[in-house]
């Protein structure tokens, strides 16, 4: 893996940038960096450069900014999930950070769990993940919405819900890269009725029923491989 670090500041070529605690703390304790070695800086937003460690020592880490580089940005792709068991929800951000998300939306539902993880947990899986995929910026976040108004204000609408087999699939396919994953009990028929009335199309991940970080991996990974 790369060797990636944040600053959350402007990125300008020429100039030294202190780190903050949290990644002077990665670059010495967790990849034992030293004084010379190139990394990639990510300010968290939009940009990254190439950087090299001026000081590392136990008080501080110092990066002198180098070449600016050009990272496109990905195509919209959204996430719609319903609220559940905490590691699950992180993990799932995890995996949805990595395929390319752009925006995730909390969704309360029929058998989803009471509220969403904490902020800053969700940041620090966030920024993990950026960290190893190398993408500079992050998704946006938000919610906890109730399934039928975000159904009723999305714009466009559509999408793809992923259900178990004994829902009969859509026989078109998807115009609207958007994904919706159930909590750990799954959606009740009538929210999945409501759904596919909303114009979601019902997609099936296999035979057995999935947890919520894996069907958020099956789920994107088939929806980036539709024309």
């Amino acid at each position: 893996m790369s060797l990636r670090v944040f600053h959350d500041g402007a990125l300008v070529p020429g100039e030294l940038v202190t780190l903050a605690a949290p990644e002077h703390h990665y670059l010495a304790r967790v990849r034992r960096a030293s004084a010379g070695d190139v990394v990639e800086l990510l300010d968290g937003r939009a940009h990254a450069a190439r950087a090299t460690i001026a000081t590392l020592d136990a008080r501080r880490a110092v990066l002198r900014v180098g070449e600016l580089s050009s990272i496109p940005e990905p195509p919209p792709l959204e996430l719609w999930l319903a609220l559940c068991d905490v590691d699950a929800c992180l993990a799932a951000i995890t995996m949805a950070c990595e395929l390319g998300v752009t925006a995730i939306t909390w969704v309360r539902s029929a058998h989803a769990q009471a509220r969403p993880p904490a902020p800053a947990r969700v940041q620090r899986v966030v920024r993990a993940a950026m960290r190893q995929c190398g993408r500079p910026r992050p998704p946006e976040i938000s919610g906890p919405v109730a399934l039928e108004p975000l159904l009723a204000d999305a714009a466009p609408a559509g999408g793809v819900i992923a259900c178990q087999r004994h829902v009969q699939q859509s026989a078109a396919g998807p115009r609207v890269a958007r994904l919706l994953v159930g909590p750990e009990g799954g959606f009740t028929d009538d929210e999945v009725q409501r759904c596919l009335s909303h114009g979601m199309h019902a997609c099936s991940l296999g035979p057995w029923t999935l947890r919520a970080p894996t069907a958020v991996a099956a789920g994107l990974a088939w929806l980036r491989a539709q024309p």
